[in-house]
């Protein structure tokens, strides 16, 4: 990846409209976006979803960034579906954790089934 400049703004002016519009991220440039969005669409892959990007139109940071949001919604949300998955085996575990909140005691002996 490129390095970034981390110099300080020369004039007030300047100042100003850093302050105004934000600092410069890692994906406000096009090759750093690019890598980005090749990384994402990666993860996708190895989450067995494929992803077309189609004609979509690449000229800009924010022309990638768009199409970055969908894929990490993509992401958060098969996450998500496998976070929820495996609750599912460890219903006792969660219901040991609600009784022991709602009793309000210390301690609560927990024994996990051995399969």
């Amino acid at each position: 990846m490129m390095a970034m400049d981390a110099t300080a703004p020369k004039t007030e002016l300047e100042r100003y409209r850093t302050l105004c519009n934000g600092a410069k991220l890692p994906t406000d440039i096009q090759s750093a976006a690019l890598d980005i969005l090749d990384d994402l669409i990666s993860q996708l892959s190895k989450m067995g979803i494929s992803f077309v990007i189609g004609d979509r139109p690449m000229k800009t940071p924010a022309d990638i960034a768009s199409i970055r949001y969908e894929i990490e919604d993509i992401i958060a949300k098969q996450k998500e579906e496998i976070y929820s998955r495996a609750q599912a085996d460890q219903w006792e575990e969660i219901s040991t954790y609600i009784e022991l909140i709602a009793s309000r005691k210390e301690r609560r002996r927990y024994r996990k089934a051995m399969r």
